[in-house]
């Protein structure tokens, strides 16, 4: 199966313009000795609920269509689905925070931004804020400040609704935490040129208009030269000297002249742990695995409501460089009791010691599994090799 084949299986189609947009921000990034396995990657209503929260069903729950792609959803996370109800109105902009799910392992939000005034703004996002160790992920919303893009919301398409998450880098807070989440509305003064159309461009800000999922995306550049049939770009991601935030990169924006600030909403809102209904897995039984060339060890393998994170080591036996194993060059089929599923399974590996470590996360499937096997593949070819495959057993703890 061929790495586009495997993308495709991830998740559901992106145009080619987003996968381009990805690749050159991607490309900018500082080096790391890192591998990855990319696998990437409706006005909502209001409703007058108490700021608490209440579960609500499924079949009411945009945040889980999202989570689960129209699949049917875990039972645990149907539970767990909270209605938050919190809205913050500012010179014509509405954000609501409609939804979120907290697994015990990754928080998932869904808001909605609404431009009520008579003109055209980009929207743009921070990440989730937490008081607690964690990291945020976007991979659902096209505002999402990494890429130096906007989502521009217009007469057209006045509203804007994404799912942002964190996860947390052991486990959730167990008593009640707050979250803050800022938008950005700026207005657009550098001129635009469609993405599939545009051939080369260099020295002055300049928005590239993309079609996505039926929205009108603007990406930031600076230089743009066509190659092989995709875009070389250059981006205003590489004035930032202190760290990416939004308020960084909007500083950017508006100091190079590609747009002005027209309206910024911070909202801050409280999250409840669910104790009761948050559920985790554990390895029970065999976790190392002795092969000839390498040893195989699984940390961890949480299995909740709504996702999943399964982490390992590999000690190469003759490598004196870990990534001159073979193993280094290996990804994994992830079967949950067996089965194959359509699940999304984003893979990476590091160095640390001489051994890889490597880190496998996803979204749950309908159902959390009693045992899984890992069948490693060969990154190139894509060539299973069942010789190296490996089963582990879970149990649940709540």
């Amino acid at each position: 199966m061929s790495e586009r084949e495997r993308l495709k299986r991830a998740f559901p189609p992106t145009p080619d313009s987003f996968d381009a947009r990805m690749r050159s921000t991607l490309a900018n990034l500082p080096p790391r000795r890192r591998a990855v396995k990319p696998a990437v990657m409706v006005a909502a209503v209001l409703l007058a609920l108490a700021l608490c929260g209440f579960a609500v069903a499924a079949s009411q729950s945009r945040l889980l269509e999202s989570l689960f792609f129209g699949n049917a959803p875990t039972p645990e996370a149907e539970r767990l689905v909270t209605q938050a109800g919190t809205a913050v109105e500012r010179d014509g902009v509405t954000l609501t925070i409609d939804e979120y799910l907290l697994d015990g392992a990754d928080l998932y939000v869904r808001w909605t931004v609404t431009n009520g005034r008579d003109e055209p703004l980009m929207l743009m996002t921070s990440d989730l804020e937490v008081d607690a160790p964690a990291t945020p992920i976007n991979e659902d919303n096209l505002a999402d400040w990494m890429f130096a893009s906007g989502v521009l919301l217009d007469g057209e398409h006045p509203s804007y609704s994404a799912m942002s998450r964190v996860n947390f880098d052991d486990s959730a807070p167990e008593a009640a935490f707050d979250v803050a989440f800022t938008v950005a509305l700026l207005r657009p003064l550098a001129p635009v040129e469609d993405y599939d159309s545009v051939e080369a461009f260099s020295g002055s800000p300049l928005f590239l208009s993309s079609e996505i999922d039926g929205r009108t995306v603007y990406d930031a550049v600076s230089g743009v030269e066509r190659i092989d049939g995709g875009l070389s770009m250059n981006s205003p991601l590489e004035a930032l000297k202190d760290g990416w935030s939004l308020d960084a990169l909007v500083d950017v924006m508006v100091e190079q002249g590609y747009a002005e600030e027209a309206v910024r909403i911070p909202v801050s809102f409280t999250v409840r742990p669910d104790a009761k209904n948050i559920v985790h897995t554990a390895i029970d039984g065999r976790k190392t695995f002795v092969f000839d060339e390498f040893t195989m060890i699984i940390d961890r393998a949480d299995f909740t409501a709504a996702g999943v994170n399964i982490r390992y080591r590999i000690l190469p036996r003759d490598a004196m460089d870990p990534w001159d194993s073979p193993a280094a060059r290996m990804w994994f089929e992830v079967l949950p009791d067996g089965e194959a599923t359509d699940n999304a399974f984003m893979q990476s590996k590091t160095s640390e010691g001489g051994h890889l470590v490597g880190e496998i996360v996803a979204r749950a499937s309908s159902e959390i599994p009693d045992w899984v096997r890992l069948v490693p593949y060969e990154e190139e070819s894509g060539r299973l090799l069942p010789q190296y495959a490996v089963e582990f057993h879970l149990r649940r703890m709540n």
